[in-house]
């Protein structure tokens, strides 16, 4: 998980409050803006069996492709490429049509937050391991695995469960566990070890570990198949360090010719640059890479990042 604030006008058109155009058309509601009217009226009349409206805005053609500009293709949770093997899931943070809450020690059911279906704030790019309910394989810690069903699906926790939103009325006291990657910085958050597996900060309080945790657990971001993805990837890491390492001692060592030195130098510098480069541009699992490419500078080669 990264942290991606929403720019100013990159909210799709189909979910404008108005539609671009002339002074004539100003006012003239775009389609999520329609449908947002339509479900607060269904809502202030007591939402009605079989008279909810179809949630079709956050579908419109021009959605996805500013969702994948927002995180480079990218799942929101996971950080895992999409566009190359299947659909983007159109996500929404606060579910939609109904939310898991908790009941007697079983999930239960409730409406969900239907007046946020069509707002491009609540909207996320997600893979379908991370959005649906699917049979994961969980680790137990140890080196072992069991067989889970996992996935956000309906899943929202909240600190207090009594002041869960229920209308799009304030007051809106609501405290969500799980992180925005829009809203947080999941850098604040998580580490991660060398076996691949997310974990919270240790220097977190007892309120930022339990949002850590939830969200851990609710995206199922430590499944088997996803840990297994970063380690390709810091395997790939790896190299590039030791290549890295390799060039910083050869600059360093008087027997070699000083321009053998100096060409030493120039590629271990380029090629730091160029891993820095590829982070920020939001290669895949960059969270992870960076936390390694950290640790590299700050321990293995003893210099501020």
């Amino acid at each position: 998980m990264i942290h991606r604030p929403r720019k100013p006008g990159s909210c799709p058109a189909s979910l404008e409050p108005t539609k671009a155009g002339d002074a004539a058309t100003a006012n003239e509601l775009s389609h999520g803006a329609e449908e947002k009217a339509r479900v607060i009226k269904w809502i202030t009349d007591g939402r009605l069996e079989g008279n909810r409206p179809d949630f079709k805005a956050y579908k419109g053609r021009d959605v996805p492709p500013a969702l994948e500009a927002l995180f480079g293709g990218r799942c929101a949770y996971c950080e895992t490429p999409y566009s190359n093997s299947h659909p983007v899931d159109v996500e929404h943070w606060r579910p939609k049509s109904e939310v898991q809450i908790p009941q007697d020690g079983k999930p239960a059911y409730r409406h969900g937050y239907e007046w946020l279906a069509m707002e491009w704030e609540n909207l996320l790019p997600s893979c379908i391991d991370c959005n649906r309910p699917r049979t994961q394989l969980e680790p137990l810690g140890d080196g072992r695995y069991k067989k889970s069903v996992m996935g956000k699906a309906s899943q929202f926790p909240v600190v207090n469960e009594a002041d869960r939103l229920v209308s799009h009325l304030p007051p809106q006291n609501e405290r969500p566990l799980l992180l925005d990657p829009c809203t947080d910085n999941p850098a604040d958050y998580f580490d991660f070890t060398l076996q691949g597996v997310l974990l919270p900060k240790k220097q977190l309080d007892a309120a930022q570990r339990l949002r850590a945790t939830e969200t851990i657990r609710v995206c199922a971001l430590n499944r088997k198949g996803l840990v297994e993805e970063r380690l390709r990837h810091l395997a790939w890491l790896e190299a590039q360090l030791r290549l890295v390492r390799f060039l910083c001692q050869a600059s360093g060592n008087e027997s070699l010719p000083p321009d053998h030195r100096a060409a030493a130098g120039d590629l271990a510098t380029e090629s730091l640059a160029r891993l820095r480069e590829g982070v920020r541009a939001g290669m895949p699992y960059s969270q992870f890479i960076a936390s390694r490419l950290r640790e590299f500078l700050t321990q293995d080669l003893q210099v501020q990042r």
